[in-house]
């Protein structure tokens, strides 16, 4: 048996509803979002590649940015009309300012994975399951300051792909119906929480079914304070 499904034993036996069983489930998948990273690709190569001519050309642009800031004059309390020209500046202020920060997300993206993996490695070393979907910290104590890996958003169960996944049959049993008193006449089916608990525990097979159907939260990068206790 895999630690991911020891995991999931565990997270049924100590289940009180079906929320819990769907937070443990979460807990054994891979969180999967956009990072950015690939839009820019671009970018990411320079940095990976040390490419001193293509950064060279970000750092002459933030330098740029920098000065038209100081140049380019936006008075909040005054706004109005502009010259043609002082379009142009701010176009070529937004143009530079765009490429640099771009550039910064690409990076942002490339430390919180390397902190993420640092992390995943620390879970590993404990024998954690899933360790690369376990939130976690990695402590900078010199600086004060500590990175935050952060499940974030509450794990979601997927009720269509959960009912064409277990069939016509087995999902009439672990559905319920239920009237809608504004509407006469009107009934609605839900899915009914204790009948879909008791199918797992009757019928081993429709776990890995509903851990197909799960949608966990995702993993949030963050940097903190440590805090003194």
């Amino acid at each position: 048996m895999t630690k991911t499904q020891v995991a999931i034993d565990e997270g049924l036996e100590a289940a009180a509803h079906l929320q819990d069983l769907i937070d443990s489930v979460a807990l054994t998948k891979s969180v999967v979002g956009t990072t950015g990273v690939q839009r820019k690709a671009g970018h990411q190569a320079a940095i990976e590649a040390a490419d001193e001519d293509a950064l060279g050309d970000l750092r002459e642009r933030l330098a740029s940015a920098i000065e038209h800031i100081l140049a380019n004059t936006i008075d909040l309390d005054d706004l109005g009309l502009r010259t043609q020209d002082e379009l142009r500046d701010l176009m070529m202020e937004f143009l530079d300012e765009r490429d640099v920060v771009e550039l910064l997300t690409v990076r942002r993206e490339m430390l919180k994975a390397a902190v993420f993996a640092h992390i995943t490695e620390l879970h590993k070393l404990k024998g954690t399951p899933a360790p690369d979907t376990v939130p976690g910290e990695a402590p900078v104590p010199d600086l004060g300051m500590k990175f935050v890996k952060q499940r974030q958003g509450k794990a979601r169960l997927n009720e269509s792909l959960l009912a064409e996944k277990l069939g016509a049959e087995r999902w009439e049993q672990v559905r319920k119906a239920v009237h809608v008193p504004a509407v006469p006449a009107h009934i609605e089916y839900h899915l009914d929480h204790d009948a879909m608990m008791k199918l797992v525990v009757d019928d081993p097979a429709v776990m890995e079914v509903f851990r197909e159907c799960v949608i966990p939260g995702t993993l949030a990068f963050h940097v903190r304070e440590i805090q003194s206790e």
